[in-house]
Parts: C-alpha cells; structure tokens; sequence
C-alpha cells in the first residue's frame, strides 16, 4: 500500500490539464444548499485533487501516476465529470494560496516525534488558513484481487455515490484489501462501512445502513482506514 505522504509543489510533471504553469483548475458550486470549491493539477507524482467549502483550506489528496499522459487524461475525465455536475470554472481563482516552497511540511514520524507548541490563538489561525498535505491514494491495480488476498479480509466497506475527491470505488480497492477490508457492492448485513460524501444523509441506503447497525463514514475517515492512521473503532 502507497504511503500517505505531502506533495511536492516544485515536482510539476507538466502543469494541470489545460495549462503547463503548474496551477490549480479551480472550480464552484454554489445553490441553496452548499458553497463549494473543486480544484485539480498534474503534477510530477500524479493527479493532485483539493476541495471543500468555498473560503476554507479543504481536502487534498494525490492519485499517483508514472506516466504523464494517463495523468492528463485521468484529470481531463475528472474535469468533465464535474462541469456536468453543475461545477462552473473559475479562472485564476483559488480558495487557498500555494504553501511557500521553503515552507516544508514534516513527515508524519518527525510531526509525531518532535511535536511543536504553539500559542491556541495561533493554532486556530493557522488551521483555518493553512491547507492539509495531500493524502496519497495508490493507483487502481489492473489485477483484480487473488483469492488469497480476499481470505485475509476480516471487514467490509461499501463506496456509495460520487465523493468529494472525485476519486472512484477501484482507487480505494487495492489499498483496503491491504489493511484488510474487502469493498462490496451493496448494504447487506454484517457490512462495517458505509461510505458516502455526507455520513448524516438521511437517504434508504444511508437509513438502512443504520438500522443494520453499519458505521457510516466520510471519505477522510476512509483515507484513515487505508493508510492505518485510523482503525475504525
């Protein structure tokens, strides 16, 4: 499984889709109900996503990729998917402004080993400010799981609806079987996990889930799961 780790900002394959300065697509949604932000790159690692409500730092996470072209073509697929959901394109907007360079950002073993105090008042600022590092998701495998690698699945997790990434069920599936968790298709009993964009929606699968006594979760909490950050209890 893919190690969680920051994104390099200097390590640029060839800019974003449409672009070659390395800068985010920006992207909004804004109705009634929500006031959200969409954001993607191609960077030298692979496809890099950022979202969240319009003025907040948001979520990144990294899709990696070893060739350029099916990074291109990945996050032009992605591009798409959100204009045809109602996203609107935002030229040179971007909800938070790139980290400096020579701002680097700790692995999580030196954070955990060497942890820094700071005043609460500066702590609350710097988080409202300050994006998170990008969540690495392994890419999709081409094979599909051996029977022997099913047999060490001890829990199960379903992928309901579009998340928030924008990533697909078959980009988590690699990286749970290796923490043991085996992805199904349905709501069914016994299932662990149920995970949608918003773990307090009130739809039959979500209520049916409940009532089946499933842990419904977001998809943060499904990266804590595969990179081990998070057990799940």
């Amino acid at each position: 499984m893919t190690e969680m780790t920051p994104t390099q900002e200097d390590d640029d394959m060839s800019g974003n889709p449409n672009s070659t300065d390395g800068a985010f697509r920006h992207f909004e949604f804004v109705d009634e109900k929500s006031s959200k932000f969409w954001e993607v790159r191609v960077t030298g690692q692979g496809v890099e996503v950022r979202y969240g409500k319009i003025g907040t730092a948001g979520q990144t996470l990294l899709k990696p990729f070893d060739d350029a072209a099916a990074a291109h073509k990945a996050a032009e697929k992605l591009v798409a998917e959100k204009l045809k959901g109602g996203y609107v394109e935002s030229a040179g907007a971007s909800a938070v402004a790139k980290p400096a360079a020579s701002a680097a950002v700790p692995s999580a073993a030196v954070a955990k080993a060497a942890p820094k105090v700071a005043p609460k008042s500066a702590t609350k600022a710097a988080a409202k400010t300050a994006p998170e590092p990008a969540a690495t998701v392994p890419a999709p495998s081409a094979k599909k799981a051996t029977p022997a690698a099913d047999a060490k699945a001890t829990r199960t997790l379903c992928i309901s609806g579009k998340l928030p990434s924008g990533l697909r069920k078959a980009d988590y599936e690699s990286a749970l079987l290796g923490v043991g968790i085996e992805l199904i298709d349905d709501v069914v009993k016994g299932l662990n996990f149920l995970v949608l964009a918003d773990p307090t929606a009130t739809s039959s699968k979500a209520e049916k889930a409940r009532k089946l006594g499933v842990r419904v979760i977001s998809e943060d909490q499904l990266i804590g799961l595969t990179s081990g950050a998070w057990s799940g209890v």
